[in-house]
């Protein structure tokens, strides 16, 4: 608030008028960083052993051998599917006064599938943060309690 005062007095030699010189008082503000504490960071990796299961397919032959009649044959049959299992003959030569070719057996070959649970070692690794914070008001070496603090 701002008063002015009147232009002049009437008469500076008049009892009866009292002049009273008023003053205005103005403040400021300023900030300024100060430092309170430090924080040091720390960044640390954990592993730790686990044991993973998963499911492996494997595949093996399974091999029959079937007997059968003797069948006469002019040439060597080729290897055939007969749905999944493959057929292959097994011819033999059989001596008598005349030379031929007989089917003995055949070899059937067939897939089977079948699957497998395996375990297997693996390192898992986990990161942590520790920050230690540091009171600057401390004497030198002399630093504020250590945070262990996980994240």
């Amino acid at each position: 608030m701002t008063f002015e005062p009147p232009a002049e007095p009437e008469s500076e030699s008049d009892p009866d008028v009292l002049v009273v010189g008023l003053h205005e008082e103005f403040l400021t503000t300023q900030k300024k960083e100060v430092v309170t504490g430090v924080a040091q960071v720390r960044k640390t990796i954990e592993s730790e052993s686990a044991d993973l299961e998963f499911d492996v397919e494997r595949e093996r032959a399974e091999v029959t051998r079937v007997v059968v009649a003797d069948q006469e044959v002019s040439s060597v049959p080729q290897p055939y599917w007969d749905g999944d299992t493959y057929v292959v003959p097994v011819v033999e030569e059989e001596l008598i006064v005349t030379k031929r070719l007989v089917v003995r057996e055949e070899v059937r070959i067939r897939r089977v599938r079948g699957t497998d649970t395996v375990s297997v070692p693996v390192t898992v690794r986990r990161e942590r943060v520790v920050v230690d914070e540091i009171d600057v008001n401390t004497k030198p070496g002399k630093h504020g309690e250590e945070s262990n603090d996980s994240v």
